[in-house]
């Protein structure tokens, strides 16, 4: 029996032990998680000493960018801290509401740097601007003369003046800040010319980029032109010597003449297609090529009349011309045929309407159908 109560003991120590060290593990857990869980402590508005106090409110100020040191969520910590320092630090006592001379203190707090502002901003406007805003700096020294007479009737001899000098420090700190301010805006200003500037000369450097690239790409297009003005000229300059070679094989017997090309290179011919349209005051007696309609045929085929558009032109001697391979056999009214002949005269004739026109006239030296 000892022995069993012994060891039933012993069981309950250890089963004592294992929940005491179960309950500091979920305390020791709970512990951690609450530190991530919960937003760090602020320090208790009684406490905040004065200068910590300014310190808040210039941090306040420098994040507006308005000239301001209230923010409606800290409204009732800023007049409990501000009640702890008149209470302490100044001995202010107050027959009064005390909170009425609380806010009249905060409001001329806020006055006061928005007129360090505003003094600041007048001197950089323009008159019209300074006469227009005139209304707003006598608003805000009308509330600083009227929060001040609330304090002097709310409070005991001397909190008043003790409020004036707290206030006093209030303005020797917070034209500290209004300089900082300025610095900062004047960092921020120059900072914003700086990126302006660079992306000024970034632009430039890109317009002058896209520029070099249009040069470029206008000098690889002329490049191009101009590669292919010379390749045009060669091949016309080798067409042209072919042509003058051939030329000169026909006009020695070398070649044969096979069809009105040929005939052309040999009589050396001009293009006398002009012609049909426009005819010369005085034929030239030279020899041109041309291409026409057969139309008529008069003298047993010995003059041929021939048609291009609504113009002609008269071939003379066609039975005495030579004729390419076939000629007369496929020749019919209403087919284009090639003549090579010599420009002799002009031709009058009238048109179904009865008006008179000109046609040239020329000599056949070769007729062929192609």
């Amino acid at each position: 029996m000892k022995f069993f109560l012994s060891h039933s003991k012993k069981l309950v120590l250890v089963a004592v032990g294992v929940i005491s060290v179960a309950a500091s593990i979920t305390v020791d857990a709970q512990t951690g998680l609450d530190k991530y869980m919960q937003a760090a402590p602020q320090k208790p508005a009684a406490v905040m000493t004065k200068k910590e106090w300014f310190e808040l409110l210039r941090q306040i100020y420098l994040k507006n960018r308005d000239a301001t040191i209230r923010d409606g969520r800290r409204h009732d910590e800023d007049r409990a801290i501000l009640k702890n320092i008149l209470s302490n630090d100044y001995n202010v006592r107050c027959k009064y509401d005390l909170d009425v001379t609380l806010n009249a203190t905060f409001t001329m707090m806020n006055s006061i740097v928005w007129l360090q502002d505003y003094e600041k901003r007048m001197n950089d406007s323009s008159s019209e601007k300074r006469e227009r805003d005139l209304g707003d700096e006598k608003r805000a020294r009308d509330s600083l003369a009227s929060s001040m007479k609330s304090i002097k009737t709310l409070c005991e001899d001397p909190g008043a003046e003790k409020v004036k000098e707290f206030l006093d420090g209030f303005v020797a700190e917070s034209e500290k800040w209004y300089q900082a301010k300025q610095e900062q805006l004047d960092q921020e200003a120059k900072a914003k010319q700086e990126r302006a500037e660079a992306e000024a000369r970034a632009e430039q450097v890109e317009a002058q980029a896209k520029q070099e690239r249009k040069e470029a790409e206008e000098r690889d297009k002329q490049e191009r032109a101009d590669q292919a003005r010379r390749k045009r000229a060669a091949e016309e300059a080798q067409a042209e010597q072919a042509r003058a070679q051939h030329a000169d094989a026909l006009r020695t017997g070398k070649a044969e003449v096979k069809n009105a090309y040929d005939a052309a290179l040999f009589y050396n011919a001009d293009d006398g297609q002009s012609l049909m349209f426009r005819p010369k005051m005085q034929p030239d007696g030279k020899v041109y090529a041309l291409f026409g309609v057969l139309d008529k045929v008069d003298e047993k085929g010995n003059v041929l009349r021939i048609k291009a558009g609504t113009n002609y032109a008269i071939i003379t001697k066609a039975l005495a011309a030579k004729r390419g391979s076939g000629f007369v056999e496929n020749l019919r009214v209403g087919m284009g045929f090639r003549i090579i002949g010599r420009y002799v005269r002009n031709t009058d004739y009238n048109t179904v309407g009865g008006e008179t026109k000109t046609a040239a006239t020329f000599e056949a030296i070769y007729l062929s159908l192609q």
